[in-house]
């Protein structure tokens, strides 16, 4: 019954063109393996949401909170998450694939075996986030502050980058250029 309350409740809520109305509270929603492709869900709260296996590909989630969500197995090719709070996220083997997740926080987000290549990561917090196998090739790591991130050592870093003016903030015994992260200067 919960489940249909949260349908009807949703239908209400959705506009034309897969758009949540403004500032949406979806706090603990249960959205397993829903179908929101390229949803505009910016500004929306999804605390503990329950995203499990669902697909978000293409959606704006920018300056959305996500904090202790579920998005385990979650498709977000393509999403923006830029400004987007995910503290403590379980995001365990979700597709981040070119995901913008600028200035996002990820403190204590559980990114174990994600796939987030070409993911621009400019200036996000990944403190103490866990990036167990996790896969950054070719991600934007400018500014990214992964100092006390946990488990970088097993994460594939081939092809990550970041600008020469505003470096991330490494944890202490991480050496980037040995894991292929590479240095580039700014375009004028």
């Amino acid at each position: 019954m919960r489940y249909l309350g949260l349908s009807l409740a949703l239908a209400f809520m959705i506009g034309c063109g897969n758009s949540i109305k403004p500032n949406a509270d979806l706090t603990g929603a249960y959205l397993n393996d829903a179908n929101l492709k390229r949803t505009d869900l910016g500004y929306a709260n999804l605390f503990e949401s329950h995203l499990r296996s669902a697909d978000l590909s293409g959606s704006n989630l920018t300056h959305t909170n996500l904090q202790d969500a579920d998005l385990s197995k979650a498709d977000l090719d393509g999403a923006g998450l830029s400004f987007s709070n995910l503290k403590g996220a379980k995001l365990v083997t979700a597709n981040l694939i070119g995901v913008d997740l600028s200035f996002a926080d990820l403190g204590k987000a559980d990114l174990s075996g994600a796939v987030m290549t070409s993911t621009n990561l400019t200036q996000a917090n990944l403190r103490k986030a866990n990036l167990a196998n996790a896969n950054l090739s070719g991600a934007n790591l400018t500014g990214a502050f992964l100092r006390y991130s946990e488990a970088w050592d097993t994460a594939t870093w081939t092809g990550a980058y970041y600008d020469t003016e505003h470096p991330a903030v490494w944890p202490e015994d991480m050496n980037p250029k040995t894991l292929g992260i590479v240095e580039k200067k700014p375009v004028d």
